[in-house]
């Protein structure tokens, strides 16, 4: 495990000892924590950027530069806006505060009834959400607004990656092959996980694979510590998640979308796949 990797998990075991602890907690872990941080640079998660659910390095200055980066990860990284998927706290369930645009990222933007255009690394997609989604703080992240056993249903598009866990407690990963059947084939192949083969889809008129994964309840490690693809790519919210995947390409680059629900109500299965499936590019 490398050392960057050690100070994420260091300090994403500040933010998530507890889910449902205040802004003022969190903060005061992390400052009390800061003289024991070593000045070096670190790679920090950054979900949902192009392209999505790779790392980037990010240097970390000494002194004040250390103090705001910090602050800033603890503000992020708050109950709400878990790598994981959105948790519920015991706050009211949030309300889109404004309607999408389009083809911008609007964080909090509920996505009205009917067809929204979104434009992810480039690529132009139409989705049609039929009410109830709004945009999260990760851009190509939206979120249900009804919780599903204490989870909000997510769906993230356009994610690109080249391997899949095979150690997901220990962020340990094996390459796959560049074709849409390698990574589909690969997914199957996580410890830890119950997975579907690989079956014939289609998104947006292109053809592509689904699988869905179930996690196993003796996984070995709390779920957000289950990395799925890799280090500092994506984990279950639960050990009672679905994870449906959709693999696929479009203009020679392979993405996946991918989608957690916690539970097994089929209503909040079928919106998932209705969102998928009403995928538009244009």
């Amino acid at each position: 495990m490398s050392t960057d990797r050690d100070t994420t998990r260091k300090v994403r075991s500040w933010l998530n000892t507890d889910d449902y602890e205040s802004a003022d907690r969190v903060l005061d872990a992390v400052l009390d924590q800061l003289d024991t941080i070593p000045q070096r640079r670190a790679t920090w998660w950054t979900a949902w950027m192009s392209p999505f659910m790779n790392t980037t390095p990010v240097r970390l200055g000494i002194g004040a530069a250390a103090l705001l980066a910090l602050i800033f990860l603890g503000l992020q990284l708050l109950p709400g806006s878990n790598v994981g998927g959105p948790i519920v706290s015991d706050e009211p369930s949030p309300s889109p505060t404004a309607s999408a645009t389009e083809g911008a990222w609007n964080p909090g933007a509920g996505l009205e009834e009917g067809r929204a255009d979104l434009v992810l690394n480039d690529v132009r997609i139409s989705i049609d959400t039929s009410g109830g989604w709004a945009m999260t703080q990760f851009e190509g992240m939206i979120h249900n607004l009804t919780p599903s056993n204490g989870h909000y249903p997510w769906i993230a598009f356009l994610w690109t990656f080249d391997s899949v866990a095979d150690d997901p407690c220990m962020a340990s990963a094996a390459p796959v092959g560049p074709t849409v059947d390698d990574l589909a084939n690969g997914l199957t192949t996580i410890p830890g996980t119950d997975a579907t083969e690989p079956a014939d889809a289609t998104i947006g008129g292109l053809p592509a694979k689904f699988v869905e994964l179930t996690i196993n309840d003796d996984i070995g490690c709390p779920p957000n510590s289950f990395w799925l693809y890799g280090p500092d790519s994506a984990w279950p919210n639960s050990v009672d998640s679905t994870i449906r995947v959709w693999v696929f390409e479009l203009d020679g680059t392979r993405y996946v979308i991918h989608s957690d629900q916690v539970g097994d109500d089929p209503q909040v299965g079928e919106m998932i796949v209705d969102v998928v499936e009403s995928i538009e590019f244009e």
